[in-house]
């Protein structure tokens, strides 16, 4: 937590889900800071249509194993 930058904190502010935006974006291909960026962008976006295209991207991302090593 030593490198947070204030902003970083915001994300906290969320509840925990199955799935989410940074995962469906890359996940281990994403950076710390953009990781962060997409946290926040879900947080200050929420809504049905987002939740719904995130878990239709979860389903490609679990069978083709995208981002993961």
């Amino acid at each position: 937590m030593e490198n947070y930058e204030e902003w970083h904190y915001s994300r906290h502010g969320g509840l925990p889900g199955l799935t989410c935006l940074w995962q469906v974006s890359g996940r281990s291909d994403i950076s710390f800071h953009n990781m962060y960026i997409l946290d926040d962008y879900y947080l200050r976006n929420q809504n049905i249509m987002l939740d719904l295209k995130i878990i239709l991207r979860t389903v490609g991302v679990v069978l083709f194993a995208k981002g993961a090593y």
